[in-house]
């Protein structure tokens, strides 16, 4: 079972490697900032779904070409792709 605040430690982590990757020290941080934004985005709504819904058991990274953001498996066995 995934809680909100394992969620919103998460939501930390991307919003200090958005500060990180805002500095643009590296060549490829331009899209690395770019995925980072789309699963920040991804994840508050999926937060958002949370606070609707109740708990999700499951929650994994996607990528799928352009699209970056989270898969999640709620308490009933449903599956839902949140992308930014």
């Amino acid at each position: 079972m995934v809680t909100q605040s394992t969620l919103e430690t998460t939501l930390e982590g991307l919003e200090s490697l958005i500060n990180k990757y805002k500095l643009n020290n590296h060549p490829d941080d331009k899209r690395k900032l770019k995925v980072t934004k789309a699963s920040h985005s991804a994840l508050r709504k999926v937060i958002l779904m949370m606070e609707i819904n109740g708990d999700i058991s499951c929650i994994t990274p996607i990528s799928d070409g352009k699209k970056h953001g989270w898969m999640v498996i709620d308490s009933n066995n449903k599956e839902k792709a949140y992308c930014a």
